[in-house]
């Protein structure tokens, strides 16, 4: 399932049996012109969208019902391929007859389903939701608005900040996520999660804290109350940690606890060497780069960028020294994110818009062979105040 949680009544859905016509339109059973309209007045123009729960793929006809449209299904038997291409819930214990009218919890960060819920799982899940619904805003200031390249690629701007404080700070000054470099944990998540507003977060992972099993806990439950991505290297034992993690998971499930997601993101420096991956579930591979670049740090980090590539890794270019040239570099390895302090973010994404990650691919392995060549070391500014 698409990870969140959302809660709802349950109603009947009638299904055609075999042999029968796939719908039948009301109207053809109208008196007169007037029940006619009536009838045509209440047809709905767009297919109602339901999550349906049966006992097994294998008995669901071809064509459900009229003006419906199913975006996922809760299934009692393990479900064998080939799957349908929406979001299916294996829920095992699904009761054989659901009684009238049920509440109905879809927990998918969990993979849980919850069918008349007990009064304290329908409190603890309620207050979940209004604690997600009070975190998520809609930014609607310009400084908010996404970038793009000037060659129209797509680019997030995150912000990095030192301590929890400034996290409020970064976000309206209009970062797409907040990177936190301390190793402290959060002391009031709640009201964290309210600060971001519903962007992302990003924290570096202390292993002498990671490593509790209370920390483990934490966790998930953070992830429960904010979209959060951990950073991870490649000193530590990472891999027992997350089978850990898994257990620990497995244990929550099982008291019937929200579960949020966590994002794993391996953080490394354009200095480090190339070493085997664990078998982790990583998303991103963030790549922290100097302050100035040389023609072998430059070389390198197009190496590493064409390593995330090769790994499915999505990439994102932590770089603490803002001016034309290192963007430039930057934008020559293709990133989906770049990470800049929280005071530069708006001047990143102008020059952002005003460069583009061709010109400056092709620029950059110019420049190597070439690294002190005036010339081309004027070429990105060129671009910046031609298009300014």
């Amino acid at each position: 399932m698409t990870p969140g949680i959302t809660m709802g009544v349950g109603a009947p859905l009638y299904l055609p049996t075999p042999g029968t016509p796939p719908w039948i339109d009301p109207r053809l059973f109208a008196q007169d012109e007037e029940e006619w309209l009536a009838l045509d007045y209440k047809m709905p123009t767009e297919p109602l969208e339901v999550v349906a729960i049966v006992r097994s793929l294998s008995d669901v006809p071809p064509v459900l019902a009229p003006f419906v449209r199913v975006v996922g299904w809760i299934v009692a038997e393990e479900p064998e391929p080939p799957l349908p291409t929406v979001p299916v819930l294996w829920v095992p214990n699904l009761p054989r007859v659901l009684p009238a009218d049920p509440i109905v919890i879809l927990d998918a960060n969990a993979g849980q389903a919850y069918i008349q819920p007990n009064a304290e799982l329908l409190a603890r899940y309620q207050s979940q939701l209004l604690r997600t619904a009070t975190h998520t805003r809609y930014h609607l200031e310009g400084v908010h608005l996404p970038i793009q390249t000037w060659d129209g690629h797509k680019l997030e701007v995150g912000a990095i900040v030192s301590k929890w404080s400034a996290v409020e700070s970064a976000v309206q000054m209009g970062a797409d996520f907040v990177m936190v470099s301390t190793t402290q944990p959060p002391r009031k998540v709640p009201d964290l999660a309210h600060r971001l507003g519903g962007k992302p977060l990003w924290w570096r992972l202390n292993p002498a804290w990671a490593f509790q099993t209370e920390s483990m806990n934490l966790l998930w439950r953070w992830g429960a109350e904010m979209n959060l991505t951990v950073l991870i290297d490649f000193k530590h034992d990472w891999q027992l940690w997350w089978n850990a993690m898994l257990d620990e998971r497995e244990i929550l499930r099982k008291e019937h606890r929200p579960i949020g997601k966590i994002t794993l993101c391996l953080h490394t420096r354009v200095s480090h060497h190339l070493r085997d991956l664990d078998e982790l579930p990583l998303t991103w591979l963030a790549l922290e780069l100097p302050n100035r670049f040389t023609a072998r740090t430059a070389e390198r980090s197009l190496f590493w960028s064409g390593s995330a590539t090769d790994w499915g890794l999505r990439k994102a270019s932590l770089l603490k020294q803002v001016s034309v040239e290192n963007l430039a570099i930057v934008l020559a390895g293709t990133p989906h994110a770049i990470i800049v302090p929280a005071d530069t973010v708006q001047e990143t994404k102008r020059l952002v818009a005003r460069l583009g990650i061709r010109e400056c691919t092709e620029w950059l392995w110019r420049r190597i062979d070439r690294w002190n060549a005036p010339d081309l070391i004027a070429m990105p500014d060129q671009w910046v105040q031609e298009r300014s």
